[in-house]
């Protein structure tokens, strides 16, 4: 890739891992008490996380649909996508790994209450 390639979905990892402290939370959430105490500070951050996570998905499906209309040069397109399909697989893995595998518990929460949307 070229030297300015995108860097979004490490801008944004670095954001919610810096808020975001899942080794605290995968730590006590088997302690009964403080367990339940940990979900409950968590959840919220979490989903929003989610939520965060999984519009930058979207938004890179929509901007890529709108840029492959406008810019006519195939070899720009195709350097576009590819791009933006290396960024989203780096958000994929890091949400599969922390939402699907980690915290599969609250993943659950988090997709009941969209449910209910």
């Amino acid at each position: 890739m070229e030297q300015n390639s995108l860097k979004d979905s490490e801008f944004l990892l670095k954001y919610i891992n810096s808020y975001m402290k899942f080794s605290l939370y995968n730590t006590f959430k088997a302690t009964p008490l403080i367990g339940r105490i940990v979900k409950g500070m968590f959840f919220n951050q979490l989903s929003v996380s989610y939520d965060i996570l999984l519009n930058y998905l979207k938004g890179h499906e929509e901007a890529f649909k709108v840029l492959n209309e406008v810019i006519g040069e195939e070899r720009i397109r195709n350097q576009l996508k590819l791009e933006s399909q290396a960024q989203m697989k780096i958000i994929q893995d890091f949400m599969r790994e922390q939402f699907e595998n980690k915290l599969e518990d609250v993943n659950q929460a988090i997709q009941q209450r969209r449910a209910t949307y």
